[in-house]
């Protein structure tokens, strides 16, 4: 069976993509070996994972998502502030956090969640939570070294940078491979105007 790897994602603008890629190099600073850091030319933000899917799912998914976009207009979004998940006493992930009209943002998910639902795809458990994968901590990390990590992690504080317009959303397919993910996209929609 030909399946597709896929997710749902609001593509990054450049100008946004070289902010994170400066904040990423001045975390890098001073750090081990024990974070891998995300290709900033991979960054997007996500509103939805699929896992596989058949390629003859494809138009119903994205079926979903016109019907899920069809009231939402471009609005914006710039980076808050930086975070890790679980915890900043044991970092996993490193994250940006977002601010801006995250009431649309999240209305918007809502609604894609609902409409992929008929086609089998699960709603999260946990509340959305939009942000930006900046890296993930190795596993091999110790537990003083996350400590470090997220005391450094907590005393930067963002400047809002410029703010990015969202007007599109993008059906993307993962291909997984020894250097990274390969990112392709199957299906692009642009948020109506008026």
């Amino acid at each position: 069976m030909d399946t597709l790897r896929s997710f749902i994602a609001i593509e990054l603008p450049p100008e946004l993509k070289s902010e994170l890629q400066s904040m990423q190099t001045s975390l890098q600073k001073g750090q081990g070996n024990y974070v891998k850091w995300v290709d900033t030319q991979n960054m997007h933000l996500t509103l939805k994972f699929l896992g596989d899917i058949e390629r003859a799912q494809i138009d119903p998914i994205f079926s979903a998502i016109e019907t899920s976009t069809g009231n939402i207009h471009p609005f914006s979004l710039s980076l808050q502030d930086i975070g890790t998940f679980p915890n900043l006493e044991r970092p996993n992930v490193i994250w940006a956090g977002l601010q801006g009209d995250l009431k649309t943002l999240s209305a918007w998910q809502k609604c894609l969640e609902q409409n992929l639902k008929p086609l089998g795809f699960a709603a999260e458990s946990r509340p959305f939570s939009p942000h930006l994968t900046l890296g993930r901590v190795r596993e091999n990390a110790t537990l003083l070294e996350r400590q470090s990590l997220g005391r450094q992690l907590a005393a930067i504080h963002l400047k809002s940078g410029s703010p990015m317009i969202v007007s599109s959303l993008n059906l993307v397919h993962s291909q997984l491979t020894p250097k990274g993910p390969i990112y392709t996209i199957l299906r692009s929609i642009k948020l109506p105007t008026s």
